[in-house]
């Protein structure tokens, strides 16, 4: 089901979703997704799509990588280290079916892996947080590709005054 909303679009719903995530989980990409992105990136043709979070960089970048698309990673958190508590934490009160599918299917190691052989092939990856920056570079990928950008408001910065270029953005995430 898609739907659109002023430019947004929504591509799934209770049932692909799942089933989206668990082809992430198990093959760090989802075919399911790749099929729908194809899509929209042939409709809406954007300079740049911007990836939240690094489950669907593969699936992005599989399909955007012999174009002039710019690819952007938007890094909210580590995680290969967030997968790893979560698999920690299977049997912590509440105990979720999700949680039970999570730690059964999730390889740490090969995640790990992928970060940093998948955002090599970005032009750029955003984090939130100096520390996170420092991680990313630790593990090989160039300062100048990572970039931090807070994702709260800073009220001495007034960021309407500014003019920048139009262009056409896809975000993923």
């Amino acid at each position: 089901v898609r739907e659109n909303l002023d430019h947004v679009c929504y591509v799934f719903n209770k049932v692909t979703r799942p089933i989206a995530r668990l082809e992430l989980l198990l093959f760090r990409r989802s075919f399911l997704w790749e099929w729908y992105l194809r899509r929209i990136i042939r409709e809406f043709q954007p300079d740049v799509v911007h990836v939240h979070d690094l489950p669907l960089a593969g699936s992005v970048y599989s399909i955007c990588k012999d174009t002039a698309i710019k690819l952007v990673c938007d890094l909210h958190e580590n995680f290969p280290a967030m997968l790893q508590t979560e698999k920690d934490s299977i049997f912590d009160r509440p105990i979720k079916f999700k949680k039970i599918i999570t730690a059964a299917v999730t390889n740490i190691a090969a995640w790990k892996i992928y970060e940093r052989s998948i955002l090599h092939k970005y032009d750029a990856i955003l984090t939130v947080i100096d520390e996170a920056k420092e991680r990313l570079k630790a593990i090989g990928l160039p300062e100048q590709k990572i970039h931090v950008v807070a994702n709260y408001s800073n009220p001495e910065q007034n960021l309407y005054d500014q003019k920048a270029p139009e262009i056409k953005l896809l975000y993923s995430g």
